[in-house]
């Protein structure tokens, strides 16, 4: 194994730059004893693949463990549940055999320049994260780009090209350690500084500052939701919220709280759904009438739960103010937590009771702030966020991480709600009923928070201010026309360079 020392220690130093460690300044020397690895030319092509594969599997084991190994048993799901447990062994493997695979690629494709071949592998590393995230359903939790969220540069280089320009930076600063040539450290430094220094400088000088709004959100304890499992007393069961948004409300000094659940299983318009597995609705309008006879007038209540209308389904932000109700709804559904595909349901894999249906609901102002709406698995989703900032003042996401035990998936949240404030310049509140919660600056940065497990009312106020970005303009257009012209130039200089050998042979 002696061989393997370098592969090996990448993918300790990787693990321990994830849950459950989170030693995130690893992340910009993890890849690096790998990518010397590969540098080396004299290894045969077994190794260098093999090398790949332990690296990339030791680096996602803590991960994979803590994530699908760890899924918590699905209520009528048993089979799903399982069958997910079972898979922490294939993307093992299949994970380890992506980094072989990028190993093998490097090994073919370098040319013996410093600067070619290191931005060549951090290209191939990006091009792994850029295919895992997918395949994860946004949820790729072993991300060196989430891993560096507390590192500030981090979050300027998100600003200019999202998460897949802050991999290739990463990645890039482990390819430059690796070639041991102090002429491109200090020129990567130099110009990760430069364009670091100049994103700060032309976001804060262009900045357009809005009102204030003040916020409280409210985070409770598993214990205190026992009543969603049980028969609740009529109209709500949960008398103990009253108190909390009051509480919150302040007498109406504050303008927005925000209740990350729902005192119901659902509401309705016009005729009540006939689904069996819900049984604690009501209409609409018993809502709006509950919240008014408590709520000050100059206060908006934020409640999410399903709404039934026009015999669909919806996931459903409802912001209450004085009886009346304005609408955001989840127009990106995610498989498994908002419906089950019709070829699992046919194998018995069905988690969800009933499905949801896209929404079209997305007009949303609080004293004169438009807010865009990030539900759950929206968070994830770097372009629909980008869209949604685009018109809006304020971004809220607003999300339940309860399908793995721990501050994984909770935390997991936090950092991209972190990076869709920063990749688009847009203030953002980020709600969890169990935490982490949190009111974000626009430029990514904490203004203050609650963490996982703790309970209370959070209170603070927000600047609504936008700060522009390359990223809300371009998106990572840019960084993937560079990585495909990066690799479209080195294979062609390949393929170049194999027909004059075969011509001089």
């Amino acid at each position: 194994m002696r061989r393997y020392l370098l592969p090996i220690l990448s993918g300790i130093l990787l693990a321990l730059t994830f849950y459950p460690f989170y030693l995130w300044p690893l992340a910009l020397v993890g890849l690096a004893p790998l990518f010397y690895f590969f540098l080396d030319r004299a290894r045969a092509k077994k190794e260098v693949f093999f090398g790949g594969c332990i690296a990339g599997s030791l680096a996602v084991s803590t991960t994979l463990y803590a994530s699908l190994l760890q899924l918590a048993m699905q209520p009528g799901a048993p089979v799903l549940t399982y069958a997910v447990r079972a898979s922490s062994l294939f993307f093992l493997i299949f994970i380890g055999v992506l980094f072989g695979a990028m190993a093998l690629l490097y090994r073919w494709m370098q040319t013996g320049r410093p600067l070619i071949d290191s931005l060549l592998a951090a290209a191939l590393y990006t091009l792994i994260e850029l295919l895992l995230f997918p395949v994860f359903g946004g949820y790729y939790y072993a991300s060196i780009a989430h891993a560096l969220v507390p590192f500030p540069p981090a979050l300027l280089i998100a600003s200019l090209g999202g998460v897949p320009l802050l991999v290739f930076a990463a990645a890039w600063i482990n390819a430059v350690i690796a070639e041991r040539s102090w002429r491109l450290a200090l020129g990567a430094f130099i110009f990760l500084s430069v364009i670091c220094g100049g994103a700060f400088w032309y976001g804060r000088s262009h900045t357009t500052a809005g009102p204030l709004l003040s916020v409280a959100l409210i985070q409770r304890s598993p214990q205190s939701l026992l009543y969603t499992t049980v028969p609740s007393p009529e109209p709500f069961g949960d008398y103990g919220l009253q108190k909390l948004i009051l509480s919150a409300a302040d007498g109406g000094r504050t303008s927005l709280v925000i209740y990350p659940f729902s005192p119901v299983e659902a509401t309705y318009t016009e005729a009540r759904p006939s689904v069996e597995t819900l049984n604690n609705i009501v209409p609409d309008s018993v809502v709006g009438e509950w919240l008014k006879s408590f709520v000050p007038s100059s206060t908006t209540v934020v409640l999410w739960n399903t709404a039934a209308e026009n015999g669909n389904l919806y996931d459903e932000f409802g912001f209450w103010n004085n009886g009346l109700k304005q609408t955001y709804q989840k127009h990106l559904l995610h498989a498994l937590s908002d419906y089950t595909p019709q070829w699992l349901q046919r194998f018995g894999l069905a988690r969800v009771p009933y499905s949801l249906t896209p929404g079209a609901a997305n007009s949303v102002f609080i004293d004169g702030v438009s807010i865009g709406g990030l539900a759950c698995s929206e968070t994830q989703q770097e372009t629909y966020a980008r869209r949604q900032a685009a018109g809006s003042g304020l971004l809220l996401s607003i999300g339940f991480d309860g399908f793995f035990p721990g501050a994984l998936a909770p935390y997991w949240s936090l950092e991209a709600s972190r990076l869709r404030a920063a990749e688009t310049g847009t203030p953002l509140i980020r709600s969890s009923v169990f935490g982490p919660s949190a009111l974000i600056a626009a430029d990514g940065n904490i203004q203050t928070k609650f963490d996982f497990d703790e309970t209370g009312v959070l209170h603070g106020s927000m600047t609504i201010e936008k700060i522009p970005t390359l990223y809300a303009y371009a998106g990572s257009l840019p960084v993937y026309l560079f990585i495909a012209a990066l690799l479209l130039y080195l294979l062609v200089l390949r393929i170049n360079n194999n027909s004059d050998t075969r011509r001089r042979g």
